[in-house]
């Protein structure tokens, strides 16, 4: 959610004024930002996916192909173009009055997150409104949902990123410097994560199936402690960004469910035997996905080089 905050920050970002050429603009360059990517990366996945059903049979020697067939047949049923809607449905959770709130996203899991910036991105002038007449009150309003959880169920119009989202733009339009602001109040922050950590750890063990009174409060302290902390690092010289890594960032967001996870973890299922081996099992939980990562930059730097053109079209030309 800290992504999606400053999103709404920087899509207003010295933003004076607010019209209709200004937001067609906008609207042009999310094409290339977000909508070209959002549409490669989920096709991309709907083709790799046999392929990686395929190579784990052969790999496994399992003989299962049935899940190839239930694939095709699931692809079918849903339908082609619901890949890019909400082909997944994940989540049993429900709002502080008990309503369900799924949470749905496209093929490409990931891809959820670019898929509410491109809703939140037409939705700009409404939120635009808000934020300029509303003020802080429209703010409130929305943090009341975001905390009750009470909204509509559409696929990349979830109130939780309606909420940061709007924030982000409400700091921006009113020209308020966010790492300012939050600094103002950062040991109120601290405290706040601190005393809600455990219980929203603690009354998430039921699976989500109930209303958390804590996660949402947390994680609103966490996002805005961990800016603080990060920004004063930064500054202090005590972290420096590291140019490579965060170029491949949304590279890396966007690749890694393709092919490149499934292949470390099946290659680390097969040298590491012991599936129930409980320290197997850990190796397994941290190593796979650094090694993944690893991998991902590293196809970047090669793509990079090599077919820079292709990388732009697929990274958005971040």
């Amino acid at each position: 959610m800290g992504r999606t905050l400053f999103s709404g920050y920087l899509f207003f970002f010295k933003t004076n004024i607010w019209n209709k050429e200004i937001y067609i603009k906008k609207i042009k360059t999310r094409i290339k930002t977000l909508l070209i990517p959002y549409i490669l990366w989920n096709t991309i996945n709907v083709i790799i996916h046999p392929v990686i059903i395929i190579g784990g049979r052969i790999v496994k020697g399992d003989g299962d192909w049935n899940r190839l067939l239930i694939f095709l047949d699931t692809l079918l049923k849903k339908g082609i173009w619901n890949i890019f809607l909400h082909y997944n449905t994940w989540g049993t959770n429900t709002n502080i009055l008990g309503w369900p709130r799924p949470s749905m996203g496209p093929f490409s899991v990931p891809m959820w997150f670019l898929q509410t910036l491109i809703v939140l991105t037409l939705l700009t002038p409404i939120i635009y409104l808000i934020c300029r007449y509303l003020k802080l009150y429209g703010i409130i309003l929305l943090g009341l949902l975001y905390y009750t959880g009470i909204w509509f169920s559409i696929p990349g119009f979830s109130i939780t990123a309606v909420f940061f989202f709007s924030l982000g733009a409400y700091f921006s339009i009113s020209n308020k410097n966010l790492i300012v602001e939050l600094r103002r109040y950062k040991l109120f922050w601290y405290i706040i994560t601190a005393l809600t950590l455990v219980p929203s750890v603690y009354f998430n063990n039921d699976g989500l199936t109930t209303y958390n009174y804590y996660s949402s409060v947390f994680i609103i302290a966490m996002i805005f402690s961990t800016i603080n902390i990060v920004s004063r690092l930064l500054e202090k010289g005590k972290i420096k960004p590291n140019n490579l890594l965060s170029q491949a960032t949304f590279f890396v967001y966007a690749i890694h469910p393709v092919l490149i996870l499934g292949i470390v973890g099946m290659v680390f299922d097969i040298i590491f035997k012991g599936k129930n081996n409980p320290i197997i099992l850990s190796i397994r939980y941290f190593s796979v996905p650094i090694i993944t990562a690893y991998l991902c930059v590293l196809i970047y730097a090669i793509m990079k080089k090599i077919m820079p053109k292709v990388l732009n079209l697929l990274s958005g030309n971040r």
